[in-house]
């Protein structure tokens, strides 16, 4: 009876863990795109402003992409992450044409990695 009190604690700690990570990452992901959204409206108007936004929004990558490698590949967040390179060098520039498609590059690329880390039965079996 034991050992099927142990199997169950573990199941129920496993599908925790499960829910946990997908909400963390679903998190993470949908404040990183509300950034880059907001990035792209102020880069239209203010440049410096969008350039201060983009470092900000490096510096809330780099605190939580920690987080973020243990639930997902870390490929898919250094692409984030170099994507966040391009963005800061393509603003000093001044570029904003390119800058629009590197920050469209960079949601992708997050709304790829909150896809992929939700729960599903199909990834199971």
């Amino acid at each position: 009876m034991s050992r099927k009190i142990i199997a169950f604690a573990f199941l129920i700690f496993a599908i925790f863990i499960s829910v946990f990570a997908s909400f963390k990452v679903h998190n993470i992901c949908t404040t990183a795109t509300e950034k880059i959204e907001s990035i792209i409206e102020t880069s239209e108007t203010d440049i410096e402003s969008a350039k201060a936004q983009t470092q900000a929004f490096y510096e809330y990558w780099q605190k939580n992409s920690n987080a973020l490698k243990l639930f997902v590949g870390t490929e898919d967040a250094l692409n984030v992450k170099l994507s966040i390179y391009e963005m800061i060098f393509l603003l000093e520039q001044e570029n904003i044409e390119d800058f629009l498609e590197e920050s469209t590059y960079c949601k992708r690329n997050l709304f790829r990695i909150s896809e992929a880390a939700k729960p599903s039965l199909i990834k199971v079996f």
